[in-house]
């Protein structure tokens, strides 16, 4: 499937398609706007091919442009506004963007040289600055591109500074969005809170009700919270550090939702049971596992997984249409093979039938189950130690807590460092078994990203100067 026409598929009604600070936009003046941007880009001399860097807040005008990018043939490229300056500087100049395609309020701090004041625009704009119009109407015809040309690039959410720019094909982002819609199977999906860009898509193809937040940090916290509480959200692809906070602060439950995607973290079974001693019976919980290079991969029942005594992290079975191996070590590393899989990565070759995720794990009757990641593996006399196997098991005792390995350039081996926020003291069988050369206590672990994951890199930081490690 062509993926601007995927895009636009059933957005020629008048049905409510976005909601953001109150105001709707129905799908036909989505579908309007877009098409009226679509003439005006091409106008602007916007070719088949060309990249170009969104720089819109998130809303009607940056769904639209969104598809209208698409339609001309045109290759978005998506920012993590979460990422620091030094990071998003390199991603552009990896993406070489000959367009940047951008709201009037955001083209004005250019022009009035205060783009640092904005923590979500790059210092200038890269390429030829297009600052979208108030009015675009009329219509053009959509750009034909074939299976393997460009369609869409979108950074992965790590927290380092070497960026990898996800390449996804017209031909694979079809299925892509088919393996979207297989996940939300049998979810109630009426009305839908999205958390990221892309979702904002999801709920379109979907045919929900997409409600928006914007900001950053606390204040975005704070707006999630306030429309999950106070708007008709049936369902929300949500990540756990968000519910943590919402129980934490003793807010009731949101009495309209039904639907709950967990995703996008790491989602431990402590956690998962709190939470779903928190929520009515009737909401469903379903635990996703997927990347960014292919979309969705596993699914699992959250009461199921909760319930589950597997010594790893249990995700599920595949799709129907994805292929899961392991190769060979104990524990091996994941690799995934699928239609939806992207072409690759920005400046590095195809990545070919299998991708190598990372993850570390095994094939169960019961799916798949995780056992960490490859770059977590922490190796100590020569021994293995898996950081998921410890983490989850020693989480009843504390906020928040997180294993790594600091390299010790004396020893030529990796210290075990456990941080951990929470009252001093910790005890059990997990910590006695991961044995820790050195435990740091603080007031909240580092995070960082677009899904405010604990920052490893940034605690190795903080271990080795607490500790003296050379």
């Amino acid at each position: 499937m062509n993926a601007s026409l995927a895009l636009v598929e059933g957005l020629d009604s008048d049905r409510t398609a976005l909601v953001l600070g109150g105001r709707a936009t129905s799908a036909r003046a989505l579908r309007d706007r877009a098409m009226g941007l679509a003439a005006w880009l091409r106008r602007r001399g916007v070719q088949p091919g060309d990249r170009a860097v969104l720089v819109v807040p998130p809303g009607p005008d940056f769904t639209a442009a969104l598809v209208a990018l698409v339609w001309v043939g045109a290759v978005p490229v998506l920012l993590d506004a979460g990422q620091p300056p030094a990071v998003r500087r390199t991603r552009l100049a990896l993406a070489a963007p000959a367009w940047t395609v951008s709201s009037p309020g955001l083209a004005a701090a250019w022009r009035l040289g205060l783009p640092g004041l904005i923590p979500a625009l790059p210092e200038r704009s890269p390429g030829a600055l297009l600052v979208l119009p108030r009015r675009a109407r009329g219509g053009c015809e959509h750009a034909a591109r074939g299976p393997g040309d460009e369609a869409l690039i979108v950074f992965t959410s790590g927290t380092s500074g070497q960026p990898r720019g996800v390449v996804h094909c017209h031909g694979n982002l079809g299925h892509y969005l088919e393996h979207v819609r297989q996940a939300a199977e049998g979810l109630e999906l009426e009305t839908y809170l999205a958390e990221t860009p892309q979702q904002i898509f999801y709920a379109l193809l979907m045919g929900a009700t997409c409600y928006l937040v914007r900001g950053r940090g606390d204040r975005r916290l704070a707006r999630t919270l306030r429309c999950l509480r106070d708007q008709p959200v049936r369902a929300w692809f949500g990540s756990p550090w968000t519910w943590q906070a919402w129980m934490d602060r003793g807010l009731p439950p949101p009495a309209g939702l039904r639907s709950l995607i967990l995703g996008s973290a790491p989602v431990s079974r402590p956690f998962l049971r709190r939470l779903l001693d928190f929520l009515p019976r009737e909401v469903q919980v379903r635990c996703l596992y997927g990347l960014t290079e292919v979309g969705p991969a596993c699914l699992i029942d959250g009461r199921e997984k909760a319930a589950s005594r597997a010594a790893g992290d249990p995700v599920g079975q595949p799709l129907p249409a994805l292929r899961l191996r392991v190769a060979s070590g104990e524990p091996g590393e994941v690799q995934i093979a699928s239609p939806s899989l992207a072409a690759g990565y920005l400046g590095e070759p195809p990545l070919g039938t299998w991708l190598d995720t990372g993850d570390l794990g095994r094939l169960t009757e019961g799916g798949l189950e995780l056992l960490g990641r490859r770059k977590d593996m922490i190796i100590r006399r020569g021994v293995n130690l898996y950081p998921a196997l410890y983490e989850p098991l020693l989480q009843d005792e504390v906020e928040e807590l997180a294993l790594v390995g600091v390299y010790d350039r004396a020893a030529e081996d990796e210290r075990v460092v456990l941080a951990y926020a929470g009252p001093p003291g910790l005890s059990g069988a997990a910590l006695a078994e991961a044995a820790p050369d050195h435990v740091l206590r603080l007031e909240h672990l580092p995070r960082a990203g677009r899904q405010n994951k604990v920052d490893k890199a940034r605690l190795r930081e903080l271990a080795r100067e607490a500790f003296s490690i050379p």
